[in-house]
């Protein structure tokens, strides 16, 4: 049984305006990202702000998104761009919102603190994270056919059964 997921970053914040780009990654899966920021900003906004990610074993398995934020720096007097940098990341347990989700059609929004670890010194906080999360839409159908009864034993009152009703339900994720 799989799920679709779609993640959606509502807002950002750091302390510093530079610019800045998330990844996202459900378990081992692929990771993806948002574009860097286009102007440096302490809450920047992203135009690739959702993601859409399978969930093998449905909703209700214990799964983990990982996301982890990065800033560019700039070196003014060389003219060009250093290497992005990890600045701290944060996880979300999907299984913790599966039971919530798989009840309703309503997204789950959490706010979450990317942290970075220097050294053994405790975790140290360096920005902060909204994101929604929502189960893709599905498409269901019934199916039910009717066909002759012939060979069908006969019923506990003798009668022989006129037809028989063969029904199906089937559903489909529908893409994003």
């Amino acid at each position: 049984m799989s799920d679709q997921v779609i993640i959606t970053i509502r807002d950002t914040t750091f302390q510093l305006p530079r610019q800045y780009f998330v990844s996202l990654q459900l378990d081992a899966g692929e990771k993806v990202r948002t574009e860097v920021c286009e102007v440096p900003s302490e809450t920047p906004a992203f135009h690739k702000n959702q993601f859409t990610f399978w969930v093998h074993g449905g909703l209700s398995a214990e799964h983990t998104l990982t996301l982890v934020a990065y800033v560019v720096m700039h070196e003014p007097e060389e003219g060009k761009d250093n290497m992005p940098q990890a600045l701290g990341n944060c996880t979300l347990s999907l299984g913790s919102l599966g039971a919530r989700l798989i009840a309703t059609s309503e997204p789950v929004v959490s706010n979450l603190t990317f942290m970075r670890r220097k050294g053994e010194a405790d975790p140290l906080p360096v920005g902060k994270i909204s994101v929604q999360v929502e189960r893709a839409p599905t498409r269901a159908w019934l199916t039910v056919a009717a066909r002759a009864a012939h060979g069908l034993p006969k019923r506990a009152d003798g009668s022989a059964p006129a037809a028989q009703l063969v029904c199906s339900v089937q559903t489909q994720q529908i893409a994003p």
